[in-house]
């Protein structure tokens, strides 16, 4: 039985499996948590989110935060471009957080990030931006500064 403590965590037994899908593990990879949609395309840095991951599954996802939540907090989890999905707190203890996916994700979308994420690729956002690219790959201005530069050129 759960059982809710006063500060909002969710305390479930140990020992009882509550997952309905295989998991994977995940750890290395980030991605961005944002509270509302509006700041997929807005976003500053204080309005999104770290998820540093420990496991990902068609049905969720763990890892650490610093995100204030609390268990049922709606929140959308950039996996890649084009994979943003809704993802419901279910537990934290701590900085450590479970989310439900709203809508399971497509086991072939899991698969292709399962073998980017083992081939060591830069497979998100967040972890191209935290990494050593030029910046013409991670900073969209600047593509667009370089590209109208060639443009100007000829």
């Amino acid at each position: 039985m759960q059982q809710q403590t006063g500060n909002g965590q969710i305390n479930a037994p140990r020992g009882i499996e509550r997952r309905r899908t295989e998991r994977f593990n995940f750890i290395g990879g980030e991605v961005y948590l944002f509270a509302k949609w509006r700041d997929l395309n807005e976003s500053q840095p204080n309005e999104r989110h770290l998820l540093r991951l420990r496991d990902l599954s068609v049905s969720g996802i763990s890892g650490l935060t610093d995100a204030p939540v609390a268990v049922g907090d709606t929140l959308f989890v950039q996996l890649d471009e084009t994979l943003i999905p809704a993802a419901q707190v279910v537990w934290f203890r701590r900085v450590l957080v479970g989310f439900s996916f709203v809508e399971w994700l497509p086991q072939s979308r899991l698969s292709i990030l399962r073998e980017r994420h083992e081939a060591g690729h830069l497979w998100s956002p967040a972890m191209r931006l935290r990494s050593d690219l030029p910046n013409w790959w991670t900073d969209v201005g600047e593509h667009e500064r370089g590209r109208q530069g060639i443009i100007s050129r000829n």
